[in-house]
């Protein structure tokens, strides 16, 4: 069995040895420590200190803003990440965002952003699940249910289809759910576990 390796798939300047500073500062105990201990298998670096998250996102946006091209971020699964931080970070990118940036966010459910900011300031494309759906067939179901099915028979199907979507953290998706079938206070338990959501609370699937 061969394995060969694709050159031009390779970042090349990942292989460069980045220059010494001038202003460099050797630290030869530093240095010398690791070797004195080569007997054992593992060495733990810890600074704990890290910059204050707005300090970290000014400098993240900079940077990206001095690159010349356009480029997208993608970040897929993203409803697997619980830290809360990693959303603020976000946020404070998107307060203003760099121009060459374009950020996707695939995921499952909904994300703990500020998204009824962004998207009152036009900085955000949303895909949702009926966007995903094809249009035919969408309409095909909905003619049918409404030649065979009477309106409190589809208010339950909404419902129905509400609640598994919030289950699956979809909220603005059963929210839609809930308008359909003009169930009020289905819209406002929907409306209130947003908002605990962005309050950065763990809640649990409306019941």
């Amino acid at each position: 069995m061969t394995t060969e390796i694709y050159i031009g798939s390779i970042l090349r300047t990942k292989l460069h040895r980045p220059p010494v500073p001038r202003d460099h500062v050797h630290r030869q105990r530093l240095l010398a420590y690791p070797d004195q201990r080569r007997d054992r298998p593992l060495t733990l670096v810890n600074t704990q200190t890290l910059p204050l998250l707005p300090v970290l996102a000014a400098s993240l946006a900079n940077e990206m803003d001095a690159i010349a091209q356009d480029f997208i971020v993608v970040l897929d699964d993203i409803h697997r990440v619980q830290e809360k931080t990693v959303y603020d970070l976000f946020t404070e990118l998107l307060r203003h965002p760099p121009r060459p940036m374009h950020l996707v966010l695939i995921g499952r459910r909904d994300v703990s952003l500020p998204t009824a900011s962004l998207r009152a300031r036009g900085l955000v494309t949303e895909i949702r699940l009926n966007d995903l759906h094809h249009h035919l067939f969408q309409d095909l179901i909905q003619s049918q249910l409404k030649q065979r099915s009477s309106s409190e028979e589809i208010a339950a199907l909404h419902l129905r289809a509400g609640e598994w979507v919030a289950k699956n953290g979809l909220i603005d998706e059963a929210l839609q759910h809930a308008i359909s079938a003009n169930s009020i206070p289905y819209a406002v338990k929907l409306i209130e576990q947003r908002s605990m959501c962005f309050q950065g609370r763990v809640i649990g699937p409306i019941k």
